[in-house]
């Protein structure tokens, strides 16, 4: 199930993360650039298809795909685009976290380089 589409609601960008830190990591990165009022986080706990219940939430939304950069990643980067275009997604773009593995390991890189640039 995909954790938090029931509370996308009337915001009209969905960032699709795989696992929980990725999922914080776009809360954060939505919060630190203001736009935590028009992007929803949703969580997808494994790389495994969503729920034919869930879908629905996405009906009408762009959504942003942040797979793991790995196999099964790009297996369920393949089945959430065909499941959420099959839904009414208006759009979905893969969000390129190169050359990090996810999005939580590039936010983390990134702080750490912020880090070394500080007396």
């Amino acid at each position: 199930w995909p954790i938090g589409s029931a509370d996308i609601g009337g915001k009209p960008f969905v960032a699709l993360c795989e696992g929980g830190p990725d999922t914080l990591a776009a809360w954060s990165l939505a919060w630190w650039h203001g736009t935590a009022g028009e992007i929803a986080p949703v969580c997808m706990a494994g790389s495994h298809p969503m729920h034919a219940d869930a879908l629905s939430h996405f009906r009408g939304k762009g959504v942003f795909l942040l797979p793991h950069r790995d196999e099964a990643g790009a297996r369920a980067r393949k089945t959430w685009t065909a499941q959420l275009r099959e839904a009414g997604a208006l759009w979905v773009r893969p969000f390129d976290v190169t050359p990090a593995k996810d999005l939580n390991e590039l936010l983390t890189a990134a702080a750490s380089r912020l880090g070394e640039d500080s007396p």
